[in-house]
């Protein structure tokens, strides 16, 4: 999943995107014939692909780290075997930056169709 970590505050924009890997364990609970309900959990492992703060390559001058880890849940519904609808949110437990405590939180509101 590619994903826009960033944030803006004291003047800076920061803007890193990450490829994300979640690695999660779940369980649908079927309602009915056409809806299910459905959780998951685990970790995720991150990958910094690009990103500019204040003109520069936030993974190479800029301060950051290229790994991230974290742990995410999501919940949704699943229509008719075929669309998932879920929320989701992942926190990160790695420090990203060098030099200050900036650990990653993302949500997720996703949509699908399956084949």
């Amino acid at each position: 999943m590619l994903s826009l970590k960033g944030c803006k505050g004291g003047g800076i924009t920061l803007n890193p995107y990450y490829l994300d890997i979640p690695v999660h364990a779940g369980y649908k609970y079927a309602i009915n014939e056409s809806v299910a309900l459905f959780g998951e959990f685990g970790p995720y492992f991150g990958i910094g692909l690009f990103g500019k703060t204040d003109g520069e390559d936030m993974f190479g001058d800029g301060g950051f780290k290229r790994f991230d880890f974290g742990l995410g849940l999501r919940a949704g519904l699943e229509f008719n075997q075929k669309v998932p609808v879920s929320i989701g949110y992942d926190f990160g437990v790695l420090d990203v930056a060098d030099d200050v405590s900036a650990k990653t939180r993302n949500l997720t509101i996703s949509v699908g169709y399956k084949f």
